[in-house]
């Protein structure tokens, strides 16, 4: 295995790559860590309770990690949500 996979102490050298739109579901990132693998939930586009929803799903599971990005603000089409991120994601 790489040193990638042996620095995230990874059993098989799988990493399920976060995906916006929804091919990214809790289900594969599960699926990911019960190989021995990393999957990651894709979170750019989920509100705060969404992504707090789909985390609760997950959270017993080792291996997982969660893929956030924030587009710019002009590129949205609808404002961000204004509630605030859950106290657990910051």
């Amino acid at each position: 295995m790489s040193a990638l996979t042996t620095d995230l102490d990874l059993k098989v050298p799988v990493i399920a790559a976060p995906m916006a739109g929804g091919a990214s579901t809790p289900a594969l990132v599960v699926a990911a860590a019960r190989v021995g693998g990393l999957g990651f939930l894709a979170a750019g586009y989920k509100t705060p309770q969404a992504l707090s929803d789909q985390m609760d799903t997950m959270r017993t599971e080792e291996s997982r990690s969660v893929s956030m990005f924030l587009p710019p603000t002009r590129y949205l089409s609808t404002p961000p949500p204004s509630e605030p991120m859950p106290r657990r994601f910051r």
